[in-house]
């Protein structure tokens, strides 16, 4: 397994659902010490601040989630690779990139929002 993971919109929506695969692996990464990386657009995509929440509230609280800003540079680097790529979903986009800059797979309902947008194959785990 890799060092560290990247958490998209969908997984996060897989593992509040219960989903066995997405809760497997996660508590798996969360056992195992294992990174897990996503962008605060994508906290901001999927929080509703809920009771159905409790679990993902409990994930993003704790210690093994790392959620990565979205400043003024990086905006440019997702416009750009939005326009490159045809997309406008500037969340993919985010999680797109920080899957580039520390080689590490995605974690998502959808490989093909993340192929679309140029993220190898060999780094897109679907759930």
């Amino acid at each position: 397994m890799a060092d560290r993971l990247i958490l998209d919109a969908g997984c996060f929506e897989a593992y509040e659902r219960g989903e066995r695969r997405a809760r497997s692996l996660i508590d798996l990464c969360v056992k195992e010490r294992i990174e897990l990386v996503t962008s605060a657009a994508v906290v901001a995509q999927i929080w509703r601040g809920t009771a159905r929440q409790a679990s993902v509230h409990r994930l993003l609280d704790g210690e093994a989630v790392v959620e990565r800003i979205l400043d003024g540079e990086v905006a440019r680097a997702i416009g750009a690779r939005c326009a490159s790529s045809g997309s406008s979903d500037v969340v993919d986009a985010h999680v797109a990139l920080l899957s580039d800059a520390l080689d590490a797979p995605v974690v998502t309902s959808d490989g093909d929002d993340f192929a679309r947008l140029g993220v190898p194959a060999s780094r897109i785990v679907t759930i």
